[in-house]
């Protein structure tokens, strides 16, 4: 039995396209499976860590801090302030930590510890109303 299939002038396809009318119905197509790529691992978000280099004075050490902050493996970035002895590392959590990031900073000569505000100033501060 053909199937009438209306077109858009409203005429039949089977009067359009004598081959349609005598054709069987198609087979219903078969899905195929699924593939099983493999994922991409999950990307860690990067992680930041400040530093305290208290012996940290001149620039010519600034520079060797911070080549030897960005060279170790898995720090995205390391920004280290002359001022005010910090620095501050961009890690990747799963590539590298931070004990090793001081274990670096202690081989090269310049003893760091990790920076947190909590421990500078365990009270809140009160600021003067203007």
């Amino acid at each position: 039995m053909a199937r009438r299939v209306v077109c858009w002038a409203g005429m039949s396809a089977a009067l359009l396209l004598p081959s349609l009318a005598w054709a069987a119905p198609a087979k219903p197509l078969r899905r195929a499976a699924p593939r099983s790529a493999p994922r991409p691992p999950v990307a860690q978000p990067v992680r930041k860590v400040a530093l305290e280099i208290a012996d940290l004075k001149t620039a010519d050490q600034l520079s060797v801090v911070t080549s030897t902050l960005s060279g170790i493996t898995g720090v995205k970035s390391a920004f280290v302030d002359l001022n005010t002895r910090l620095a501050v590392v961009d890690y990747d959590p799963v590539r590298t930590s931070p004990p090793r990031i001081l274990v670096a900073c202690a081989q090269l000569g310049f003893p760091a510890s990790e920076y947190r505000v909590e421990q500078r100033f365990p009270k809140p501060i009160k600021l003067k109303s203007g």
